[in-house]
This record gives C-alpha cells, structure tokens and sequence, in this order.
C-alpha cells in the first residue's frame, strides 16, 4: 500500500470513554460515519460513505482508524463494485488505515461533549 498524507475532518462525539479514566478510546459506530465525496461533470457533488470501519484513540493520543473498502455504500450497487474494481482494487487493497495524532487536550473533554477538529495523518 502506499503512503501520503491525508486530512480529515472527524466528530470526537464519535469516540466515547468505556470509563473515565484515559484508556482506550473506540468508535461508536451508532453515531459515526465515514463519508467521501466524488464530483462528476466538474459541478455534481455526490456524498458516498463505508458501512464497515472501526477506530480507536490510545490514552497517548494515537488515532487509528480502519475501513473495508468493501463497504464502500454509493446507493447504486454496481458503481459500488466498479468503485471496489477499479477505484480501490480490493482484491489486492481491503482496506485503508487512517493514523494520526491527537492534541492532548481534546483526550479530556468531558463524556458527552462534543468538538468537530481537523486531524493531519497519514493513509496507509
């Protein structure tokens, strides 16, 4: 697979504390979503989103999310298989991993509260 750096926008309302001490932070996947967007004719924005993706944030900050690029959901089945084919190449890329590190401070927002970020890292 290869590298590059990447940017993405992500909901911390997505991450919620199994208790309240800084251990391990999983996606709730009940209220979050990962999207992307294609434009085609160079005026037509369509949203896309991945039905299977997981994530986690250590108590260091690490960031990791994955996603099945097999559940790749444009609500048109077989631009979804063309996308798998010849976008993604599932056969020899299943998936995409998202890293990065989060600012410390955003480890200690109090369960329940929410602040929409902008995260730098790497798509592997």
């Amino acid at each position: 697979m290869f590298k590059s750096t990447f940017i993405l926008p992500i909901a911390i309302l997505a991450l919620l504390l199994s208790a309240m001490s800084y251990a391990e932070l999983t996606l709730n996947k009940s209220v979050s979503q990962v999207n992307f967007i294609s434009v085609k004719n160079q005026d037509i924005a369509e949203s896309h989103s991945f039905d299977d993706f997981s994530g986690v944030i250590t108590d260091t900050g690490e960031l990791s999310i994955s996603i099945a690029l097999a559940s790749v959901n444009t609500l048109i089945p077989i631009r979804n298989k063309r996308i798998q084919d010849m976008l993604f190449d599932i056969a020899n890329f299943s998936q995409a991993i998202f890293n990065a590190q989060i600012d410390s401070a955003l480890l200690i927002l109090p369960a329940g509260d929410s602040k929409k970020v902008r995260i730098d890292g790497q798509l592997i």
